[in-house]
This record gives structure tokens, sequence and C-alpha cells, in this order.
């Protein structure tokens, strides 16, 4: 039970305290003379697990013939979500006061896009969550990113010395993301053939397209970037965006419906991501989690299964998630798994409602993920 504390305020507004966030309570009429709206303040931990997983830091170049080297610097924070939970947009936006946002709905693909535009504003939010980032590949590209910033938030970055300096910030930041430079080979060498011939070698690195020796080298690279502890705040941020709960049901003729039923938990990252993945199991360790890997197609899946061992998850995490899909999906988990632990064996009935469940888990699309 919690204790609500209540203050009363003359314009007909209540200050309602719980734990770990503020909420501002105002009241209009309702069956009882008023109704509430809420607005929800999040963990800034849990905004930076959300875009751990799920945000595009973009930087382009955009042709300018007004500015001496030809081009302006525009920087861009984008997270995607479904449509159907962009109401977290607007508890991001009540929680980062002093960072402009802006909200896209793209009604055709039934994505929206929360997106932070200027040098200022982005810097203020990096610098906001940049010290709760875990994932390695974010940790060394954002500081790049950072130093990308500082350098354009002076008007010299487009006299030639510093805009030199910061192509060469780019070219090291493409090597961590896809989404950085929307240029052909014809507009980069336009951009240098009036900085210096001995940088022309800058064209083949602002290019750059990983090959499967360039992952590996990666890989092996972020192996030296040291994860700090991270709060359950972060991790259902980094649920919300990129993790998967779910029921597999497999075949079994010993059993009285001829199926097991499995719960399980899954969070897939790149292979580059593994100390995260590592100190995940370490913090997890109770669950027994496991850790595969496929070279083929560079991912490690990291995964929790069994209706003991996930619903110890979904109870660590539950009241932290956010997006309603997720919340909805949770719920729907939950649900198999008490009919599971409920009793043994299953009865036909409890089979009925355990199918039901699942097929409205089918129902569920997977948000699609943005590209980084």
């Amino acid at each position: 039970m919690i204790d609500l504390g209540f203050i009363y305020l003359p314009n007909s507004q209540f200050l309602i305290n719980l734990p770990g966030s503020l909420k501002r309570v105002n009241l209009i009429n309702n069956w009882l003379g008023f109704y509430v709206l809420v607005t929800i303040m999040l963990s800034v931990e849990y905004i930076a697990g959300l875009y751990d997983g799920d945000g595009s830091f973009v930087v382009s170049l955009i042709k300018r013939s007004s500015i001496p080297v030809g081009f302006q610097i525009q920087f861009e924070i984008i997270l995607n979500i479904s449509s159907n939970d962009k109401d977290v947009f607007n508890q991001i936006i009540n929680t980062l006061k002093d960072v402009n946002f802006t909200i896209y709905d793209q009604k055709s693909v039934g994505q929206s896009q929360l997106r932070i535009r200027g040098v200022h504003n982005c810097l203020t939010f990096l610098k906001k969550i940049k010290p709760y980032i875990r994932l390695p590949s974010n940790i060394v590209r954002l500081s790049i990113y950072e130093e990308m910033l500082k350098l354009a938030i002076h008007d010299d970055v487009y006299r030639l010395p510093t805009f030199k300096e910061f192509l060469k910030l780019l070219a090291e930041y493409r090597k961590y993301s896809k989404r950085c430079i929307g240029l052909t080979r014809f507009d980069i060498e336009r951009i240098l053939k009036n900085i210096d011939s001995l940088d022309r070698s800058l064209i083949s690195l602002l290019m750059y397209r990983p090959s499967k020796a360039d992952k590996r080298e990666l890989i092996e690279k972020l192996k030296n970037v040291k994860v700090e502890d991270f709060s359950l705040h972060y991790l259902s941020g980094l649920i919300d965006a990129d993790g998967y709960f779910g029921i597999s049901l497999k075949r079994d003729r010993r059993l009285a419906f001829g199926y097991q039923v499995l719960p399980l938990f899954n969070l897939n990252l790149a292979m580059y991501e593994m100390n995260f993945l590592i100190k995940l199991r370490e913090k997890l360790k109770t669950l027994n989690p496991n850790i595969k890997t496929m070279e083929r197609n560079n991912t490690a899946y990291f995964q929790i299964t069994g209706a003991y061992n996930v619903k110890q998850l979904i109870e660590m995490i539950e009241d932290k998630i956010h997006l309603p899909s997720m919340k909805k999906r949770v719920s729907l988990v939950k649900q198999v798994i008490e009919l599971i632990l409920r009793s043994s064996p299953i009865t036909q009935r409890e089979w009925n409602q355990i199918i039901i469940l699942i097929n409205e888990l089918r129902k569920l699309s997977k948000r699609r993920r943005s590209q980084k």
C-alpha cells in the first residue's frame, strides 16, 4: 500500500509524492466534481537506456554555398518508436524541460519520431544522458559526438583549420555509426579539394564501409571498454527499446497437450556490445541467463528462459517500463506464467486460456528499430 501525501493548492492542483517520481495532478470535473490528469516524470537513467538501445545520433553536412567551406554542419538526435507508444515522448519532454523536442508522426509506417536539433540543444541533452550510457559502442561514439558538438558550437568551425579537425572526428565517428553523413564521394572530394591535397586520404575514411575484418577489429577494440554498473531504471529503458518477452511452444509428445510452454526473455545486441551483456549476466546471475553469439550476422543473444526465471525478471522491472506495447506484452506473458505455475499438470481449460494469450501475443507486432 502506497501512502500518498497531498498538499492542497488554491488553484485546484495537488502535488502527489510517489516513490521514485514526482507527479503533478490537475483536478477538473469528474463524478466527484473533478477528474485527474497526471504528468509522469521519468528517471533520466530510464531515458538513457531507451536512447542507448533505440536512439540515433546523427551529424550531417548540408550543402550551403553561402558558407566558405560549402557545407553546413547539422546535428540531430532521433528516437523512433511505434505511434502506439508515443505517450512516452511527452513524459521525456516533461522530464527534460530545458531541452527542446519536436514530435513527428509518420502515419504511413505507423512510426513516430522525437527529434532534438541544434548544437546547443543536442549538447544539453547529451550531457544529461551520457553519464548513464552503458553500451560499449555508444560510450565510445558519443564521446566523439560530444567532441564534434564542442567544435561546432564555435563559429570558427567553418574556417578551414577547424573544419579539417571536425572532418577527422567525423571520419572516426563513421566507424561506429551508419546514420551519420549523407554525402556522395563527389561531395566529399569537393569538401577536401580546398583544404589540403595531403588530406585526400580522408575520402576513404569518410566513405567508410566496414568489412568483416573491420568488424572483428572493432569487437576487439571495444573489449577494452569498461562497463560500469547500472540501475534497473536504465535496464528497463533498454528493455523497452530492444527487449522481447514471449512464449515458445516446443514439441514434446510426452506431455498431455503435446507441447512444452516456455516463457522467455531475449535481448539481442551487436557482438561488439558483449562487455555489456557479460555485465548483465553477472547482474542477473540468479535468473540463469545465457549468451549465444552468431558471427554470421554479428549478433549476441542474451536469453532468460523458464517460468520462474522470467517471472522474477518481470517482478524486477514491471513498474519501471513505460511503453504501452511492452506493458501489454509483459502482462500477457505474466498471465501465461501464472497459469503454468498454478497447477501441474495443466488442465484443458488452462491450456485453452494459454493458447488465447499466445495468440494475443502474436498480434503485438515488434517495433521496428531505428537505424543507428
